[in-house]
């Protein structure tokens, strides 16, 4: 002990022994232990730790060697290896705390697949608990370093990929959507050979309204693009103007 801080020193203690000193001695609270949970550790420190950062270590180690630790309303933490031991508190929490929690994550910008997506590679399967399509949600199952780690990612992917960027709408009269689009693309190609606009302006194809939509991060790009739509759309197919024809009866 270091005033309020501590500082850890375990060889190949076993876990027991290890979640007694942490949880019973030196933070003094109320745990509940299943059986007894197998597994040896070894685990040193070489600057005190502040009290408030033992249960997040803790409950890390515990979880790599396939325990869990559960914290119920009335703070008493129960220990146990077993799978089943998720359904003892089966509670959802808004922000994740220590112990095994489940978080509900709501989604506003980004879908709750592409997002379980963007996780997978970094998340255990069982830490989806739900994706919720309809709901655009995830509920998410994990510890306290894993959910607030997981909570980081959406946070930088949940974003709205239209804030300040400019749009502009731009309808054909003489060209179809797909001839034109098919146009810009080439030309935008063309400009990224030479390090021009095309990382930076995004077209996209709107047939219901015969229209291209334009989207970037500089205005005076959207100016440029519409300059090239109204140029290839000023060209108009004699076959396309309307003739009369008189047919004798």
């Amino acid at each position: 002990l270091d005033g309020e801080a501590v500082m850890l020193n375990f060889e190949q203690a076993p876990l027991n022994e290890v979640i007694h000193t942490i949880l019973g001695d030196t933070l003094g609270l109320d745990y509940v232990i299943e059986n007894q949970v197998p597994g040896d550790i070894t685990l040193r420190t070489r600057s005190p730790i502040p009290r408030d950062q033992l249960l997040p270590i803790l409950e890390s180690l515990l979880r790599n060697n396939n325990v869990l630790m559960i914290r119920s309303p009335n703070d008493r933490f129960f220990i146990s290896a077993s799978a089943n031991v998720r359904s003892t508190v089966p509670s959802f929490v808004s922000a994740p705390g220590a112990g095994y929690n489940n978080v509900i994550v709501p989604l506003q910008y980004i879908s709750a697949t592409e997002m379980a997506e963007i996780l997978k590679p970094v998340a255990r399967d069982d830490a989806f608990v739900r994706v919720d399509a309809g709901r655009n949600l995830l509920i998410l199952a994990g510890t306290q370093l894993q959910l607030e780690g997981w909570l980081d990612i959406v946070t930088t992917f949940d974003v709205d990929q239209l804030a300040g960027k400019s749009v502009g709408i731009f309808p054909l009269a003489n060209s179809t959507v797909e001839e034109l689009f098919a146009e810009l693309e080439h030309i935008l190609a063309a400009s990224g050979a030479d390090g021009g606009i095309a990382s930076m302006v995004k077209i996209m194809p709107v047939e219901r309204l015969n229209s291209i939509m334009v989207v970037s991060p500089r205005a005076h790009y959207i100016e440029t693009v519409q300059g090239w739509i109204e140029e290839l759309d000023s060209i108009e197919d004699p076959a396309s103007e309307p003739i009369l024809q008189v047919y004798p009866v």
